[in-house]
């Protein structure tokens, strides 16, 4: 992980492949429990999950990660931006309830991150 950081700041302003925005969310996640503000405004996303989520100004990264290790995994979609090295995120996580994905939880973060602030939270991972 650390040297896919050390090719994302070393790339600038270049748009990231969409592998290493997974990572990206993986550590805004650990961020939120670790205790960052999250009061920004939450992005209007679709109550059930479908492969064409998309919202205007922003990409999305989407994979599955099992949160309570119940052997379900959750869909877990990374919505961002990004603007002179800054990345602005919002993370949606839709469970299984009867049978179909619905949006549970939403994480909005108050500030944008900058590329440098992501690679020193990587280290402290």
């Amino acid at each position: 992980m650390t040297k896919k950081l050390d090719n994302l700041i070393e790339a600038g302003k270049e748009k990231l492949k969409a592998k290493k925005w997974r990572k990206i969310g993986i550590v805004a996640l650990f961020n939120t429990v670790v205790g960052l503000n999250i009061n920004a405004k939450p992005l209007n996303l679709p109550k059930e999950y479908s492969e064409n989520i998309s919202v205007e100004g922003h990409e999305n990264e989407v994979f599955d990660y099992d949160f309570n290790n119940d052997g379900i995994n959750e869909k877990v979609v990374v919505t961002y931006n990004s603007v002179n090295n800054a990345i602005g995120a919002v993370i949606s996580i839709y469970t299984n309830q009867g049978g179909k994905d619905m949006l549970t939880y939403q994480v909005t973060f108050d500030k944008k991150f900058s590329i440098m602030e992501l690679q020193a939270m990587q280290k402290n991972v």
